[in-house]
């Protein structure tokens, strides 16, 4: 492991391990990765503030772009990937203890199955609308 410390990227650690090319190739298929989660942030945060704010869609992605787009400018990878870690961290104590409560409050598997089905919040026509 300690040669791979201070190694940023899978493409860093690919290229010390394979070559030039499987650098480029993994930094490539990297970048397709984070272009995809940085539109689902910008949606996410759009949807909320449209949701709790009122802001108009257009103008809260540009607002939540802006966001992204100054925190990664302004502190660097380093910043990126140290909230990377910070939340795959709180994400692993978050979503266990969650679970966890959610099953306390309805006590069995079959109380929790139908409420997922009879709710109509949980309706995934209605969760993955995007009109």
């Amino acid at each position: 492991m300690q040669e791979f410390l201070g190694k940023l990227s899978v493409a860093d650690v690919m290229g010390d391990l394979y070559g030039t090319h499987v650098r480029v190739i993994s930094a490539i298929c990297s970048i397709i990765r984070a272009a995809t989660i940085i539109a689902m942030q910008i949606k996410v945060f759009s949807t909320i503030f449209n949701h709790f704010l009122g802001v108009d869609s257009f103008y809260a992605t540009l607002i939540s772009s802006m966001v992204v787009i100054i925190y990664s400018a302004f502190g660097g990878i380093r910043a990126v990937v140290f909230t990377d870690v910070f939340q795959s961290l709180a994400f692993g104590a978050f979503i266990p203890t969650l679970a966890i409560l959610i099953w306390g409050m309805f006590g069995s598997w079959e109380s929790i199955v139908n409420t997922l089905t009879t709710n109509p919040i949980f309706d995934p026509k209605i969760l993955l609308d995007y009109s």
